[in-house]
């Protein structure tokens, strides 16, 4: 169990449709989808400290070739949208994402306003996976800097904590659809 302050810690394993028995899974030409709720504890712009829930749903498609393409979007449910939704190919570190797939192991690390997130997927030989993800501050500082999606104000951003983490795995690319 994960108490630290500035980290999100949760896992789910879900079989990924029409793979079971299929043999050693290979995740490339093949897309995920992860969602999450973030609850959030933060300073607003005003000083005053919320709870504030961030609802997160991250499309992935990893090409035959190993290149990473990462749709994000994130709604904060006040009508709120941070919204990253053009689809981001991976080359070199331009990117909001960053991925790395080393056998049965997909990790991956996003921009979080000073922060970042970090989110690991652990693929099985059936097609199903389990999924972890976190949050963490830079070396030194006391919290996660980040604007708000209503205000556009500075926000401090306490600790996070991931809940209902979700993960389905497409055969094929879900930006071709």
């Amino acid at each position: 169990m994960c108490k630290a302050k500035y980290l999100i810690c949760a896992s789910l394993i879900l079989a990924a449709p029409g793979t079971a028995g299929a043999g050693t899974y290979n995740p490339r030409g093949n897309s995920l989808e992860l969602t999450w709720t973030e609850e959030r504890q933060i300073i607003d712009g005003r000083g005053r400290e919320r709870s504030i829930p961030l609802q997160v749903y991250l499309q992935l498609y990893i090409s035959s070739q190993g290149r990473f393409f990462t749709k994000f979007e994130g709604h904060n449910g006040m009508g709120g949208l941070r919204n990253n939704a053009a689809v981001s190919a991976q080359n070199s570190n331009s990117g909001l994402w960053a991925w790395q797939l080393r056998g049965n192991q997909l990790t991956g690390t996003g921009k979080m306003g000073s922060g970042a997130r970090r989110v690991q997927v652990l693929f099985r030989d059936d097609g199903s996976c389990t999924v972890a993800a976190s949050a963490g501050k830079r070396q030194g500082a006391d919290d996660i800097m980040a604007r708000s999606m209503m205000s556009g104000r500075r926000v401090h951003i306490l600790s996070v904590h991931a809940v209902d983490l979700r993960c389905t795995a497409h055969t094929g690319n879900v930006f071709a659809q």
